[in-house]
């Protein structure tokens, strides 16, 4: 009987694949339970990877029949093939991509240009528009993918049951973990609650989150002739420069008005990124802590992103000793440079010069 999957949170786990495939693991004829939605064992929430070790199983029978009276059955072969199975790529998995960001950035309306429909409510408010986070499916070069839309849980003050319950809710929605991460911010508008939402996206979901993550910069139809390149190498702003480093210099322009044949341009470019990307974190989706838990609780959450916020502080920390440390001992070379040059003058012998 079908049972709950504590990967995806479906009511899928059973013997096979949603075509009805007989899933194997290995080189052994052994069925395995799996769940027909994320193709992840049921009776193993821990299995984080992406790449799956499947068997492609391919029975070709042939039934010679002869004589009734002989009784002679066909004959049966089975090929047996080790398949890497790539997320979103052919492998019957959902492409996953989470839109984070401060309250306010455009996250809706970009998840909207993504799904090429309104989907996710958006417009101009002072107050958080997406109180709840969504999900919701797309489909783009003959793939599907899903996106979620989050409420405001990037907020630095955000520390209630509310607050708490949403990330519960964003974690069992893009189980069992995220390919992307989309930081959407306003073109020329990179202000401290940016840089906040930044920082918070660490403190949910751990340090290597960045390496998951591309920048998205809404209202590029501001650039006019100038390129989204131009922009981010002439900025003054270091939190940004610093920011689009550590997500490996991965960012998009996305002009959300955009319809037709432009906003198939956008959404082509963003998704090339994003399985490069995957490619490039070995065709892994990214997990934490909290996706492993199999009933997450509002306590666990406040642990982690303790856990994840005493971490990044530590690293900030340590990278400000090592700044230090570093401008100590170049002025101390100019220091001891400088006082060796003053003995030689005291003592008459002429300093060494360019030849």
């Amino acid at each position: 009987m079908p049972g709950m999957c504590p990967g995806c949170f479906g009511d899928g786990c059973g013997f096979g694949d949603a075509q009805g495939r007989l899933l194997l693991l290995g080189p052994f004829l052994e069925p395995r339970r799996r769940c027909w939605h994320c193709l992840r064992p049921a009776c193993h929430p821990a299995d984080t990877r992406a790449v799956l070790w499947a068997a492609s199983v391919t029975a070709f029978a042939s039934w010679r029949l002869g004589a009734a009276s002989t009784g002679r059955a066909g004959s049966v072969s089975v090929s047996i093939q080790r398949v890497h199975v790539l997320p979103g790529f052919g492998g019957g998995l959902e492409m996953r991509l989470i839109l984070a960001g401060k309250a306010g950035g455009g996250k809706s309306a970009t998840g909207n240009t993504l799904l090429g429909k309104r989907v996710f409510e958006s417009k101009l408010s002072t107050q958080p528009v997406t109180v709840s986070c969504a999900r919701a499916q797309g489909h783009w070069d003959g793939e599907d993918f899903t996106v979620v839309d989050t409420a405001d849980i990037f907020n630095p003050g955000g520390a209630s049951s509310e607050v708490r319950q949403e990330i519960i809710r964003c974690i069992r929605l893009s189980s069992p973990g995220p390919h992307a991460l989309l930081l959407v911010t306003q073109l020329g508008r990179f202000t401290k609650e940016d840089e906040e939402a930044a920082e918070r996206l660490q403190d949910i979901f751990g340090a290597d989150v960045f390496r998951h993550t591309i920048v998205i910069f809404t209202r590029a139809e501001e650039l006019g002739e100038r390129s989204l390149q131009d922009y981010v190498s002439c900025t003054d702003n270091k939190a940004l420069h610093k920011l689009i480093k550590r997500c490996g210099k991965r960012y998009c322009g996305f002009n959300n008005r955009a319809a037709g044949a432009e906003r198939d341009h956008q959404v082509m470019e963003l998704m090339g990124m994003v399985r490069c990307m995957v490619q490039e974190n070995g065709d892994r989706y990214y997990s934490n802590e909290m996706y492993l838990e199999p009933n997450l609780t509002e306590e666990e959450v406040a642990y982690h992103m303790w856990r994840y916020r005493a971490g990044r502080i530590k690293r900030e920390q340590s990278g400000r000793r090592t700044v230090v440390v570093a401008c100590g001992l170049f002025a101390l070379t100019v220091a001891v440079i400088s006082l060796g040059y003053y003995i030689m003058r005291v003592r008459g012998v002429p300093a060494p010069r360019n030849r």
